[in-house]
């Protein structure tokens, strides 16, 4: 799971299989973590790549194209939606 601790008092966890730039990563290549001040991005020397904290807020974790394949990957999953569990 990727956790990002916002200073605003929250966090947002996410599975690395939902970003674009995280899928396909190894533990190995996870390990290393920038926050590009001021906090808007989170950027993985070890893959040259990451996401911005904006497009996660939004909902964004990857190209439109890679959103809809997601998407229609995923659609049929009997999951929730929303899923809230407490510390």
């Amino acid at each position: 799971m990727i956790t990002v601790d916002l200073s605003a008092g929250y966090s947002i966890s996410f599975h690395k299989s939902r970003a674009q730039a995280l899928h396909n990563a190894t533990d190995e290549q996870l390990s290393e973590i920038d926050a590009e001040f001021p906090g808007w991005s989170v950027f993985f020397p070890k893959l040259d790549d990451g996401f911005t904290v904006e497009g996660l807020l939004a909902g964004r974790q990857g190209s439109p194209y890679w959103e809809r394949e997601w998407a229609a990957q995923h659609r049929d999953e009997e999951a929730p939606l929303h899923h809230v569990t407490a510390a």
